[in-house]
């Protein structure tokens, strides 16, 4: 398996093409699910993380080893995101008012509008995997740890990273963009 970096970047560029397809006045709707998806779990993982390991990691296993304990967190914050990222995109959506531009200035956002939320989706699945070890992601020889120079130094920028000490950044963000959503 190659680095994990290329993995995550090709995610990336998938969310631009699928900006690209949908026009990035359908695609801030994602965004703003994506911040707030993001800002829920940065501000209640203290929380998510004490109720798993306290209330429901002991009424299913006796002794639960820290790989299982840690693959239950992941899939938890993992699967709160996907379910927001598939939820975003099937049926109605957020969509921002308007004809997006057409040329040069609408493919200029359709691309940044794919960046951020390749950005935030990937990003954030990355950041939960390294928090919790990779979990069996090793043992089952999907990933060779230690990361490249480059991963590791990319571990540092990703979303719930650059936010956690101020995760209310993320609501504010979106709350703007909500906002100009809804003004006429």
């Amino acid at each position: 398996m190659g680095p994990i970096e290329v993995l995550w970047g090709t995610i990336i560029l998938v969310f631009v093409v699928v900006s690209l397809i949908r026009g990035y006045n359908r695609e801030l709707g994602v965004t703003v699910l994506l911040l707030l998806v993001v800002f829920v779990e940065l501000q209640f993982s203290d929380v998510i993380e004490r109720v798993i390991t306290e209330q429901v990691l002991p009424r299913l296993i006796e002794q639960p080893s820290s790989d299982l304990r840690n693959f239950l967190l992941m899939a938890v914050f993992h699967g709160l995101l996907l379910l927001v990222l598939f939820w975003s995109y099937a049926g109605r959506t957020l969509t921002f008012p308007g004809t997006p531009p057409s040329g040069a200035e609408g493919f200029f956002f359709n691309v940044l509008v794919g960046l951020v939320n390749g950005y935030l989706v990937a990003g954030t699945l990355w950041y939960y995997m390294d928090k919790y070890e990779y979990p069996y992601l090793v043992k089952w020889g999907l990933l060779q740890l230690p990361l490249t120079p480059r991963g590791q130094a990319l571990v540092r920028y990703l979303p719930p990273a650059l936010f956690q000490d101020r995760p209310e950044g993320l609501a504010i963000f979106a709350a703007i963009l909500f906002f100009l959503m809804v003004r006429k």
